[in-house]
């Protein structure tokens, strides 16, 4: 059971579909960040080595998923070693490792604006410890390949916009209604069904936006946000 919690992430098309994602952009990532160029170039020739080898062992996966968190705690790390205000926009990133918040905290802890836009990123899943952000007010993540959101965002206490538009949602936790700040709420271009009918009863929003889903009718609750 244990180990089938430890392995059960492993997939091969996922890592084979990140592989791709930043073997197109590798050029233009080593170009723009100049921070862990040698390491970043090492994680390349190692993930080039794994995927001519097939990955068809556990060990070849695991070494895989490694990679790929080595090189996107180097690219998050490069981009956060930019930062200049309480804003950041991330590029090259196919997911957020854990290890980027124990390691860069203390600059994550006054960003106030997030940017992942999927156009620069293919991220299809956020860390629990997004919830440590606790002075963020803006996360933009549209047109990324979220498939899920954790309800730890609900912790977010300071955010009042929040983008989610052209992703791959099926539904959004309950613990988005816990966003007392939020002012705009972003859903275009999803799979949901519904809405937690508590978001109606959060007195600072004032949009959402659910185009181009599959909700058949929102309640009335819902229809002053609607524009």
């Amino acid at each position: 059971m244990i180990q089938s919690a430890f392995t059960d992430h492993l997939s091969k098309e996922n890592f084979i579909q990140e592989y791709e994602f930043l073997t197109s952009r590798k050029a233009a990532l080593l170009s723009e960040i100049t921070s862990n160029k040698i390491s970043i170039s090492t994680q390349f020739d190692n993930m080039e080595s794994l995927i001519a080898k097939g990955m068809e062992s556990l060990e070849d996966l695991i070494e895989m998923d490694i990679c790929l968190t080595k090189i996107n705690t180097f690219i998050a790390m490069a981009f956060l070693n930019m930062v200049e205000d309480h804003e950041v926009e991330f590029k090259y990133l196919t997911r957020l490792p854990s290890l980027v918040f124990k390691l860069h905290m203390n600059k994550l802890n006054i960003l106030k604006s997030i940017t992942l836009n999927g156009k620069d990123n293919f991220l299809s899943k956020l860390p629990i410890e997004i919830k440590f952000l606790q002075q963020l007010e803006n996360l933009d993540l549209n047109h990324c390949a979220l498939k899920m959101i954790p309800k730890e965002i609900g912790q977010l206490k300071s955010l009042h916009n929040l983008n989610m538009d052209y992703n791959q949602l099926n539904a959004i936790p309950i613990e988005i209604c816990q966003l007392s700040d939020l002012e705009e709420l972003h859903l275009r271009h999803n799979h949901l069904k519904e809405l937690p009918i508590a978001l109606a009863r959060l007195a600072r929003l004032r949009r959402i936006d659910v185009a181009e889903n599959d909700i058949a009718e929102l309640p009335a609750d819902f229809s002053r946000y609607i524009h």
